[in-house]
């Protein structure tokens, strides 16, 4: 039996390729299957079956691994483990290598179990946040590289200590008392001051605050908020201390604060500071430099004892 023959289309199939084509290139974009398929005027189960057609394209190579390693997790579909998804990338060019749709250790372990032991012994560095069974992964199937945790998810934590104190003070004054509601109502609208660094408060703009009535300073809403409580102002001195240390990347200075004993301070922010010292007693390196994505591979140097700046 003759058959017509074209190369617009493949043999049996009556959807043009380019058609397939503008469907793939469209699945980049931030659209439904049903939207995609309304826009080109064919079915959704063509939309899907397009997609699966090219996922072999996609599949990473189990053959090599790059030298420095970044690990995370972020929120995905409801349909992944617990709505958060795993990623891995380059970490000096940020290039993604894979995304799984589970962070457990158990899925995670059977993955990178994938690649030889030979290629994962070349892995030098893997960047990971303070997520602990990432510590227990790296050094299982890692064995050869340094455990590197991001200065970004150190400073997270110090500031979301911070704003847990504020939360804890401002419940305190959520009482039916005229006066304590007007002072729940300063500690939470000036969050983002609190927050702010002190080197960015103005002691010269003076403005009108309709909640204290009268023209201020950005200075003075902070004096005043954190006399109110002597372990609020005990952690928010020493929250600014430690960001004061960040922004000069100063280690010393940063490990010394940390050491240090402060018995004012919220339980928060002890509780903050408790969890780095624990992390850094395991000999894990705390990168405090962006790797530069136009660097060699080998600009930067690391030890087993001491922290990057």
């Amino acid at each position: 039996m003759f058959s017509a023959q074209t190369n617009l289309v493949k043999e049996h199939c009556f959807i043009s390729k380019n058609v397939i084509q503008s469907i793939l290139v469209e699945e980049q974009s931030i659209l439904s299957e049903k939207d995609i398929a309304k826009h080109f005027r064919v079915s959704t189960t063509t939309v899907s079956r397009a997609l699966h057609q090219w996922q072999e394209h996609f599949r990473p190579s189990y053959q090599s691994l790059p030298q420095h390693l970044s690990m995370d997790e972020f929120k995905s579909v409801k349909s992944a483990d617990n709505q958060m998804s795993f990623i891995f990338s380059v970490s000096t060019t940020h290039k993604i290598i894979d995304i799984l749709p589970s962070r457990r250790l158990t899925v995670l372990k059977d993955y990178f179990s994938s690649y030889s032991r030979t290629v994962r012994n070349a892995v030098k560095t893997v960047v990971v946040d303070m997520n602990a069974p990432y510590y227990v992964l790296v050094k299982e199937l890692f064995p050869k590289a340094k455990l590197i945790v991001d200065r970004f998810h150190l400073s997270q934590l110090i500031v979301r200590s911070m704003s847990q104190t504020r939360i804890q003070l401002m419940n305190r004054f959520k009482t039916s008392c005229p006066e304590s509601q007007k002072t729940y109502r300063k500690l939470k609208r000036y969050w983002k001051l609190i927050l702010k660094k002190e080197s960015e408060l103005s002691d010269t703009a003076y403005r009108y605050t309709p909640l204290f009535k009268c023209i201020m300073i950005s200075y003075g809403i902070i004096d005043y908020l954190t006399n109110l409580d002597e372990s609020f102002k005990a952690t928010y001195r020493l929250v600014q201390q430690l960001t004061v240390a960040f922004d000069h990347r100063n280690f010393e200075a940063y490990n010394a604060l940390i050491h240090q004993k402060h018995s004012e301070v919220s339980h928060y922010l002890k509780k903050a500071y408790e969890r780095y010292v624990n992390i850094h007693t395991q000999s894990i390196i705390v990168l405090y430099i962006v790797i530069q994505t136009d660097t060699k591979d080998e600009k930067y140097s690391l030890s087993d004892e001491t922290s990057v700046l």
